[in-house]
């Protein structure tokens, strides 16, 4: 990966976000855009913060996000439990195992006290 690609997944601005985590929470990417070896408990816990702090209607850019959010979260969960192998140690939490049991806390958390929009 080159250098300023890293950075733009790792490196952390004042407010404790990264330029991707910066970018999706102003549109300008996607989260699947992150890489996998990148959306780490950390991320999803931030961005849990954010979307617990912000309402919506259900069609606009921020009920888009939290569905793609959600979902992210889950295929993810999936991925985790379903690697043999950990991550190279250059990634941030690369134990997929410590990994998936932390993003489902992070799930868990998000989802207490959501009603389902049957």
């Amino acid at each position: 990966m080159i250098e300023y690609e890293k950075d733009y997944f790792e490196t952390k601005l004042d407010n404790g976000n990264t330029l991707a985590i910066e970018d999706f929470l102003d549109g300008a990417i996607d989260i699947f855009e992150i890489p996998f070896e990148y959306r780490t408990e950390e991320m999803y816990e931030r961005l849990r913060g954010y979307f617990s702090s912000v309402k919506g209607t259900e069609d606009d850019f921020v009920e888009v996000n939290r569905a793609l959010f959600e979902r992210q979260m889950l295929n993810d969960i999936v991925k985790c439990a379903q690697s043999k192998e950990d991550l190279d140690p250059k990634y941030p939490s690369p134990d997929l195992k410590k990994r998936c049991e932390a993003i489902k806390q992070v799930y868990e958390k998000h989802m207490e006290g959501r009603c389902c929009r049957c």
